[in-house]
């Protein structure tokens, strides 16, 4: 874990609200032992998982496996045409976590983007009279926005709340379990997530891939999720 030192600019206290909305996410979701990491890269991710694989069985127990937000199998990539972009920052760093012997679940782009949050949303979020709904408020306000300017759409993909959403709500999504490795080389295809579709298939399963969810459920549970976190803060 990075510590970062004190700074006189308004930027901390902006970080320290935007933590704290988190916090309050994650307690209204209901997950006992959550933890929110903040990690810069994969780097650190595949560090903290050699650590617990290399006798910290007892945080792996607790972190009852990793659900990992990216990748593509059949959907355009966000970086490069074929990769996520947090595979693609890192690819040899994303195969080692992906290679890693614990229990994963993949939520790739395609699965996560069917989750569209249209404007409509906005009406339907906790007021800013709650800290929760403060922090809410003003960071999907400025996603808005900067869907339409920058990519031109009137909708917002929100991914890694939809990962957040598979690993406590599990039954609203449809799963398979394939085996997956992740391109290091490659002009065009690094970071790109390979499944073995084979008919003899030659690699070891070793993760549940999410292939599709009830779009409707998920955006339900994220409502219901914000307005407990306004209720309590």
């Amino acid at each position: 874990m990075r510590l970062v030192a004190p700074s006189v600019s308004p930027r901390p206290r902006r970080v320290a609200a935007v933590a704290e909305g988190l916090a309050y996410v994650g307690g209204m979701l209901g997950v006992l032992g959550l933890v929110l990491f903040a990690i810069r890269s994969w780097d650190d991710f595949s560090l903290f998982t050699r650590l617990a694989l290399s006798g910290l069985s007892a945080a792996v127990l607790a972190f009852g496996g990793l659900v990992i937000s990216g990748g593509t199998v059949h959907a355009a990539g966000s970086a490069t045409p074929v990769a996520d972009f947090s595979f693609y920052c890192d690819p040899a760093a994303a195969r080692q976590v992906v290679r890693e012997p614990l229990t994963k679940t993949l939520v790739p782009l395609e699965t996560s983007s069917q989750v569209l949050l249209g404007f409509d949303l906005l009406d339907e979020l906790p007021d800013e009279t709650s800290r929760a709904g403060y922090v809410v408020q003003q960071m999907l306000a400025h996603a808005f926005r900067s869907h339409r300017q920058i990519l031109g759409s009137e909708g917002i993909l929100l991914q890694d709340v939809v990962a957040l959403v598979a690993l406590t709500n599990p039954g609203l999504f449809d799963r398979e379990t394939v085996a997956a490795d992740v391109e290091t080389v490659g002009e065009l295809t690094a970071g790109m997530l390979v499944i073995d579709r084979r008919q003899v298939r030659q690699w070891r399963p070793n993760a549940d891939l999410l292939t599709g969810c009830d779009a409707v459920a998920v955006r339900d549970c994220m409502l219901r999720g914000l307005a407990d976190a306004a209720a309590a803060t």
